[in-house]
């Protein structure tokens, strides 16, 4: 195993649930992978909405900026 925090958790659990530590592990894992994921996506979208307003109606100073 690559991954020294798994490794010393594992060193203290017991055999028989060594397994069940794991899949959870990977679970885990694979959810904050899938979230950072739909995380870049969101700001994918945001960027392109700014930039189809600002083609629609000049530069878009952002949120919370006055326009000048």
């Amino acid at each position: 195993m690559a991954n020294p925090m798994l490794v010393r958790r594992l060193a203290v659990t017991d055999p028989g649930d060594r397994e069940r530590t794991v899949a959870f592990k990977r679970f885990t894992y694979e959810g904050l992978v899938d979230r950072a994921r739909t995380e870049i996506e969101w700001a994918r979208r945001g960027l392109r909405l700014v930039d189809e307003l600002e083609a629609a109606g000049g530069a878009w100073p952002g949120p919370g900026i006055p326009a000048r």
